[in-house]
């Protein structure tokens, strides 16, 4: 049982959902007070989206004799759990077109039970700020105007799909004559809507409430269309990265972390650069989605720089997550919160976006 249990949660990682709920239950078959592939059987209902179900069965979980980690387990996936049911009728009306009023009502009375903040982060995220307030930074502006197509030009390149204006004409081409779009085309498509809803937030995200507001839509547009993904709630079981053993916030504090983070740090951060930069860091380090943390944060970064006339980010394979970004990331881990690491990559996708700016409105 307890090697079923094992490779099933490994499955897990590699979103493999529906075998690891097979290996739970045999697991289960075989021993059935085996308590952890209990919770573990509860917790894969969430990314089954089976959401009654992982209800009914954490609530059975209850009055059981759990380990202090199975039981923290249970505890952060119900309150996630209960969170998503509070929000989700108004992520529905906004998903389709019913605009973002009662979202923004539902998230404004959300319980202040389900709003816990990881304070571990938060304190992690303000040596970010520190050293962001101590750094001399440059200005940046927009020395190439921004085209038209900018939002489809960002959207492409947030995978990336595109490198180059040769590479984004033929993408923009196949955009405007298939209707049935699917894999990355669809998930680079999807950001267009992202990058449009963004530039209006301005600074209405210093209001914590409106920052957790515009993070889910701007997610919910991100992953439209696009299976085995929750659009616009926040992650209900605690997720991993493959290759890194950062401590991520748990589900059940996701929500008061973001909300704590816009409404006490991000207000008081000059904008602009500076805070784009600790917001990557934020986010990167709550990690409040599923899925789809990457474009949402770099959707926000751009915005940043470009609500504070600076140049946004175009950002390549070497350039971007997985690339030099990430390095630069870890590095600010190492470095005790340090984020001038960060600077030379985001100078180097600025450099990148005014050279494709110039080169396709040239050509």
């Amino acid at each position: 049982p307890m090697s079923l249990n094992q490779l099933a949660s490994a499955l897990r990682v590699v979103r493999n959902a529906t075998e690891s709920e097979k290996l739970y239950r045999e697991a289960l078959r075989m021993e059935p007070n085996f308590s952890l592939a209990k919770v573990n059987l509860a917790t894969v209902q969430v990314e089954l989206q089976n959401f009654e179900e992982a209800r009914k069965l954490l609530a059975s979980l209850e009055d059981l004799p759990l380990s202090p980690a199975e039981r923290e387990e249970v505890t952060s996936t119900s309150v996630a759990l209960e969170l998503y049911f509070h929000v989700q009728p108004g992520l529905e009306l906004a998903r389709h077109g019913g605009g973002l009023e009662s979202l923004h009502q539902l998230l404004s009375n959300a319980p202040e039970s389900l709003l816990n903040v990881d304070g571990e982060t938060l304190d992690n995220i303000r040596r970010y700020a520190e050293s962001a307030r101590e750094l001399s930074l440059s200005t940046e502006p927009v020395s190439v105007p921004l085209p038209e197509d900018w939002p489809l030009i960002e959207a492409l390149f947030m995978i990336p799909l595109v490198e180059t204006v040769a590479e984004y004409r033929r993408a923009k081409s196949n955009l405007a004559s298939n209707s049935n779009l699917t894999g990355e085309l669809l998930v680079s498509a999807n950001m267009e809507a992202v990058v449009n809803a963004a530039r209006l937030a301005g600074d209405v995200l210093q209001d914590p409430i409106m920052a957790d507001m515009h993070l889910r839509h701007w997610h919910a547009l991100a992953t439209n269309g696009i299976s085995n993904m929750i659009p616009g709630q926040f992650k209900m079981t605690s997720n991993v990265v493959l290759g890194s053993n950062v401590k991520r916030t748990g589900p059940h504090l996701v929500a008061g972390t973001v909300r704590s983070y816009f409404g006490e740090i991000y207000k008081d951060l000059p904008p602009g650069l500076a805070r784009g930069l600790v917001s990557l860091m934020a986010i990167a380090d709550i990690h409040a989605f599923e899925d789809g943390n990457g474009r949402v944060v770099q959707t926000l970064l751009n915005r940043e720089l470009e609500w504070a006339g600076q140049m946004p980010v175009l950002l390549d394979r070497d350039l971007g997550f997985g690339g030099q970004l990430t390095k630069a990331i870890r590095a600010v881990r190492r470095n005790n919160g340090d984020i001038s690491g960060l600077i030379p990559v985001i100078r180097k996708g600025q450099k990148l976006a005014r050279e494709f700016c110039a080169e396709l409105t040239g050509s």
